[in-house]
């Protein structure tokens, strides 16, 4: 079925929408100060692991949503920049993302990116405080909250080209 290009415009958009809410929920349950699900997890480290995995996964999802709803916009550099430029700083987190999304053919060795050792899949290390969470991973280290600052940086610049084109019809 073709759908319009507004339907595919508001669905794309509400979809980013809702994946920033998403990446919102997971850094308040990376950040704040709670309990751990100890019937679950060994701790609040594990539990936040976990957590993190789940960030990346929203993270992804809400820049391809918020790329396929801008491809529906009138064009404008400025928007094209803002995601670039999104595009181009997601590069670990994507491949942080697709080794944990395939870890098996990662530890069987039939991973995509062969310079990713096995070895590596559980070593990791995590500054974790209130404020922010450092996650380093296969020689890269993830900065939550520079990566939110950024994601709201991008939806603020959809927005305004979203509006500017609702305003033009």
């Amino acid at each position: 079925m073709k759908h319009s290009d507004g339907h595919i415009l508001e669905v794309s958009k509400s979809q980013a929408g809702l994946w920033l809410k998403a990446l919102e929920l997971m850094r308040r349950r990376i950040l704040v100060e709670q309990d751990a699900q100890t019937d679950l997890f060994g701790g609040r480290i594990e539990q936040a692991e976990v957590d993190v995995h789940f960030f990346l996964v929203a993270l992804l999802r809400y820049h391809r949503s918020v790329r396929l709803a801008a491809e529906y916009l009138p064009p404008d550099g400025e928007l094209r920049r803002r995601i670039d430029g999104f595009h181009e700083y997601l590069g670990i987190k994507r491949t942080m993302r697709n080794v944990g999304e395939h870890f098996d053919e990662y530890l069987v060795g039939r991973g995509r990116d062969q310079a990713i050792d096995s070895r590596s899949l559980q070593v990791w290390s995590m500054d974790i405080n209130t404020t922010n969470l450092g996650f380093s991973w296969l020689g890269e280290t993830f900065d939550l909250e520079r990566t939110m600052r950024e994601a709201a940086t991008l939806w603020a610049e959809f927005l305004t080209s979203f509006n500017r084109a609702i305003a033009a019809t």
